[in-house]
Formats: structure tokens, sequence, C-alpha cells
């Protein structure tokens, strides 16, 4: 497999007045595609800020990321856009759907946006993919929770992203909801051959990827291999190895 996304030395400060505070400290690490990555650790512990350096939403202090081998560093504000518009999907844990627009027209919007015309099969596909299909024509405040992350992953793939990232998907879905959500993330990556890297603080949602980087303080303090379970199911290999790290 090809690595489709390196992080190299990746840092990141935040000046408060006369505080300095490291949400990074020189990670490295790379992610194959294809791959379902999950991103654990505590509060503050640099997740977050990962994840919106990987997607170019945010700038590192040092470092760089390379999309495809082509490092982020020194492209232009007009390059990185497009890199958001049509390489990656962003899936939040608030799921930031227009109350003024439908269902589909939620998840075509992506496309609206780049100014390309939405095929209506396409986006009907798409919500039937995500058991939606009845609901084309329902508005934010006509679906439960649980339907609108649905709707947020379907407007996510919309444009066919090669990455995917996720940022507590799951965080405020029941346990129905959210495993719907990680099976259409699963699907995503196992039938489409699209990279997810998701974060989370749940070690169900994290036991779902094929491999788990542990955050502490800013810096990547172990791996897992999801395939290498010693007899233990895949929740508790996780669970053990966040007791283990004190995270």
């Amino acid at each position: 497999m090809t690595a489709v996304l390196q992080a190299e030395k990746l840092s990141k400060q935040y000046h408060m007045g006369t505080v300095t505070v490291d949400a990074l400290r020189g990670v490295d690490f790379h992610i194959e595609a294809g791959e379902f990555v999950a991103i654990m650790g505590p509060s503050g512990s640099g997740k977050s800020t990962l994840l919106h350096l990987l997607g170019g939403l945010d700038n590192p202090t040092s470092g760089d990321v390379l999309l495809d081998g082509r490092r982020y560093r020194g492209m232009s504000d007009d390059q990185l856009t497009l890199i958001r518009r049509r390489q990656i999907g962003f899936i939040f844990q608030f799921f930031n759907l227009l109350p003024t627009l439908t269902a589909a027209e939620n998840v075509a919007l992506p496309l609206v946006i780049d100014g390309k015309r939405p095929e209506p099969e396409h986006v009907s596909g798409l919500l039937a993919l995500i058991g939606l299909g009845d609901r084309h024509d329902h508005k934010p405040h006509q679906l439960s929770g649980g339907q609108q992350q649905r709707v947020a992953i379907a407007r996510a793939l919309v444009t066919q992203p090669k990455i995917v990232l996720a940022d507590e998907p799951t965080g405020n879905l029941d346990s129905q909801s959210g495993q719907a959500v990680l099976d259409l993330l699963r699907r995503a990556c196992d039938d489409h051959d699209q990279t997810i890297i998701m974060v989370t603080h749940d070690h169900h949602a994290a036991a779902t990827a094929d491999r788990v980087v542990f955050l502490k303080d800013g810096s990547i303090v172990n791996t897992l291999d999801m395939n290498k379970t010693d007899g233990k199911t895949r929740t508790q290999t996780v669970a053990a190895v966040m007791a283990d790290l004190e995270l």
C-alpha cells in the first residue's frame, strides 16, 4: 500500500499572552491509501489540532503535511482550498447542516460551492446508501441527531474524496445511531477504498479502525495494529492500551 497522507515533524504552538502552549510536538506518521485510522488521547492531547493540520484547515508552526507526496507548505490559499473541496471530506461532531436546506440540498452543497451541477441520481443514491432515501426533502429540524450526522457523512462523501477526516463523529449520538455512523465509515473504507482518519474518545469507535494512534501532550506515545488483539476483543484491546498509557 502507498502512503496517501504524511506528517513530518509536525508541531503547533499557540500563544496566549505570555504563555506558549505546545499543542503538537514533532509528530511523525503516515497513513496508507484505503486505511481507517483512529486517533485517541485525552482532552488537550492535540487530536483535533492534528486533524485540522492534516486537512489544511490550519498551518503548523513547523514541519509539514504531504498529500500524495505534495507538500502543503508553499501552496497558495487557492491550492489548499481546491484540495479541501475535491480531495478531502470533513465530518464534525456538530453536524453543521444548513437549517434552510433539505437533506438533499445539504448533501449536494460541496458540489454547488465548487461550481458543479449535482447529479440528482448521485445525491439520491447517497441518501439511499445512508438509509435516508425517504428523507430527501426533510430539513435538519425534521431529522434526528443520528439522521443529521448521516446526512453530514453523505455530504462529506459526495465529492468522492480520497480522504475523509472525522472529528468525534459519534460524540453526540446514542449507541445505535453511533454504530450506524461507524458502519458507514467502515463501508466507505472497505467498499470504496477511501482513507478514513477519525478522532474519537470512545474505545468502541476506535475499535472499528485498522490502526489506532495514541496522543499524549502533543506527541504520539503508541500505535496499535487492530489486527493483533492477543485474544481480547478489539474494544478491550483499545481500553487496555489506554489504561497502560494512563490516558
